[in-house]
């Protein structure tokens, strides 16, 4: 899928390099590696419908678990990704609700960033921090994941509201190995407008989050 802005959009928290690297080749790796799947290669939101509590799912074979958990996370996590971020950053874009679910959740925004940011720091190799609403229990959490796994893999309720891939791939030009700086740069490209969508269009209706095939 298509970025919604130039590959230096980010800069200087995302660099150009890294941006054009983990676009052009690491999602476009994840896409390609989908066509090794019994069947033909599914648009994102049928995708979505796949990877929705797949592994209680015994409709799909072993064989297209492994794939879908590897390559069908991996190009499912960057195609949000891309639009949990940018150029136009602003708390301001934060929507009532949002602001009222994060109190009612974590207590205040504070809070709630010192939590995300220790549970990203501290994911063990690859994977992923996630902002999760289950809409079932009405509640939100923070959650990781190893590897390209995405919460809505264990749960259908779950609706992620926002995502940081800590794989090194992602922040290794410009950070080296200090995660945590990238983590604490991140933050001033949050798409909070998004995020506020999500949550108020998507996880306050019960309903479960669908990307466009553009991103």
């Amino acid at each position: 899928p298509s970025l919604l802005y130039a590959y230096d959009a980010l800069e200087p928290h995302i660099d150009e390099e890294t941006m054009r690297l983990h676009h052009q080749k690491h999602h476009a790796s994840y896409v390609a590696g989908l066509e090794g799947l019994s069947t033909s290669t599914p648009s994102n939101s049928c995708l979505h419908n796949l990877l929705g509590g797949m592994f209680s799912n015994g409709g799909i074979s072993e064989k297209d678990k492994d794939i879908l958990a590897r390559f069908g996370g991996g190009h499912y996590n960057h195609s949000l990704f891309w639009q949990y971020m940018s150029p136009e950053s602003s708390k301001a874009d934060m929507s009532p609700f949002l602001t009222d679910r994060i109190k009612s959740d974590f207590g205040s925004f504070e809070e709630f960033k010192r939590e995300f940011n220790d549970k990203s720091a501290k994911v063990f190799g690859s994977g992923w921090c996630w902002w999760v609403f289950n809409t079932k229990q009405a509640k939100s959490f923070i959650a990781t994941t190893k590897d390209q796994l995405n919460p809505i893999m264990d749960d259908v309720h779950n609706v992620c509201l926002l995502g940081l891939d800590v794989w090194e791939h992602a922040y290794y030009v410009k950070y080296r190995n200090e995660r945590v700086k990238y983590i604490d740069s991140w933050w001033e490209v949050v798409n909070w407008d998004m995020v506020s969508q999500i949550h108020d269009k998507i996880a306050l209706n019960g309903k479960q989050l669908e990307i466009s095939d553009d991103g």
